[in-house]
């Protein structure tokens, strides 16, 4: 069969890896791809967010499965599209996908159905706000309602620097449209985890969880980012059988049979975003597809033919043990450019990718080839570059393989973090 995915990320370099080692598999392509996808995959001249190119060529080509990376095409309606035409897609539809584009939609969805989550309020008019308006006490969270490129949440230890971060969201429309509503949620206390499922639109498959490091700056300090590495499955106080099994009955299945009740089934990965706090686990938030850094570390964890796996959700036939998850551990290290995630120079070569152990893993996201007369030059093209990912028993054995090859990748102003993974 022929598989187009769509994106550029190193979340869709794994996936084109992936399929491109399955003998069911007699075709990868991507739209648009990057440096490193070209290996495993014809890169494609088309952007993600090009809906009708992307059918386009998926009709004229006769593709069996396309399978959607990132979260924006999924809000513009391409599944819904693909259907129409009698395309299988990965993936959920326009009005399920709310549940990542819309954080009101999803925080209406948990208060409705009794899943646990911050208190919150929702601010549209900032002349309106004042120190009694959030109804709790600080630090408050400041979330864009709709998409922001990973960027639109931040932490205001005071009423006065919420009350700022409000500005910049209403006033000054620093998030465009994303901000045109903005929630304020109560801080909570505690270790995250990420938790995915495959779900077929009724029924959710047995469930992984990672854990993935935010901030720019080792000790977990600095700006936000789009995620500088992780590690998965996390240690057992985090993540269990006990814990799998309460976060399906109590957060998966009961999301997934809303939505199904709502007629807008989900279908594809469903992802939960949870802290672990004094008072049990409470949902921060949900996206609609693999994350990134968290798809590098949990795909190569896959035992099944993921093939098998994404055509079953398709075709609404996915089990609890369809799935099953190797137990070893995956350690990810992301490299970024110098200035990322705020302003940043590309065009440097890359260096030492060929030169890393047999159990290390590259996957390329902020990269390009450079087609010379002489060679094939592979350089930088973004803010997250690549991310070098080992799986062995333990995590202490794959975090050392990691760092241990990470040295060996060079270009003009590489940084990663030196603490992922490394657990007290």
């Amino acid at each position: 069969m022929k598989v187009l995915v769509i994106g550029n990320g190193a979340r869709e370099h794994v996936l084109c890896e992936n399929f491109n080692s399955s003998n069911k598999v007699s075709k990868v392509f991507v739209a648009p791809g990057n440096g490193g996808t070209s290996e495993c995959a014809v890169n494609l001249s088309i952007d993600s967010d090009d809906i009708s190119g992307l059918l386009s060529f998926a009709k004229s080509n006769r593709i069996d499965l396309t399978v959607v990376g990132p979260e924006i095409p999924l809000s513009l309606g391409i599944v819904d599209v693909f259907e129409e035409n009698g395309l299988n897609i990965f993936g959920p539809s326009k009005s399920a996908s709310q549940i990542e584009s819309s954080k009101l939609f999803a925080k209406n969805l948990m208060v409705e159905i009794g899943v646990p989550t911050a208190d919150f309020c929702v601010v549209e008019d900032y002349e309106q706000v004042d120190i009694d308006t959030f109804g709790f006490g600080p630090p408050y969270v400041i979330k864009a309602d709709g998409l922001a490129a990973g960027k639109g949440v931040a932490i205001a230890d005071t009423f006065a620097e919420a009350s700022s971060l409000l500005r910049s969201h209403l006033v000054d429309k620093t998030f465009g449209s994303a901000s045109e509503k903005v929630i304020v949620e109560r801080f909570l206390s505690g270790r995250e985890i990420s938790v995915f499922g495959f779900v077929d639109g009724s029924r959710v498959s047995s469930l992984t969880a990672a854990c993935d490091y935010k901030k720019i700056c080792d000790g977990n300090k600095g700006e936000n980012t789009g995620g500088m590495g992780g590690y998965s499955p996390p240690e057992a106080t985090l993540w269990n059988k006990n814990i799998e099994n309460w976060v399906r009955d109590n957060v998966m299945q009961p999301v997934v049979d809303e939505l199904r009740n709502r007629r807008m089934p989900y279908k594809g990965i469903l992802y939960a975003g949870l802290i672990k706090t004094e008072d049990g686990l409470k949902v921060l938030e949900f996206n609609c597809r693999f994350g990134d850094p968290e798809a590098q570390l949990i795909i190569p964890r896959i035992e099944n033919d993921l093939i098998d796996i994404m055509n079953d959700v398709v075709s609404e036939k996915i089990k609890t043990n369809s799935v099953n998850w190797n137990p070893e551990t995956s350690v990810g290290v992301v490299v970024v450019s110098k200035g990322y995630p705020n302003e940043y120079e590309v065009g440097y070569e890359i260096k030492g990718v060929d030169l890393l152990d047999d159990k290390v893993q590259v996957f390329h996201a902020g990269t390009t080839l450079n087609m010379t007369e002489k060679e094939n030059l592979l350089q930088t093209s973004g803010g997250r570059v690549l991310t070098v990912v080992s799986k062995d028993k333990d995590v202490n054995l794959a975090r050392d393989n990691v760092y241990r090859n990470i040295s060996r990748i060079n270009f003009n102003g590489a940084t990663f973090r030196h603490d992922i993974a490394l657990l007290n």
